[in-house]
């Protein structure tokens, strides 16, 4: 037996660390995003802020912006002089 080759016999294993679940997490966004709807701020929201309201309560509903609509696009598009005919996907 080579030196090299017992030398190989107690190297650790090493794995790779890190999130590696992307269907599910697909799955888990895309799951919320279907949960989401549009709703009225309630009246005693404006009531407990009295005349701040309008600078503290939202009178409209706002798409979840961590998330853009879960669809990937190339990331290449974003920036000028790059080579979009390469695809490099967004946000995988």
């Amino acid at each position: 037996m080579s030196n090299q080759n017992s030398n190989n016999q107690f190297k650790r294993k090493t794995y790779a660390k890190g999130f590696n679940n992307h269907k599910g997490l697909d799955e888990f966004i895309q799951n919320s995003l279907d949960k989401y709807q549009f709703v009225d701020p309630r009246e005693e929201m404006y009531e407990a802020t009295g005349e701040y309201s309008k600078y503290i309560v939202s009178n409209k509903s706002a798409i979840p912006d961590l998330v853009i609509w879960n669809k990937k696009f190339n990331k290449n598009e974003c920036f000028y002089g790059a080579e979009t005919k390469e695809y490099n996907s967004f946000p995988r």
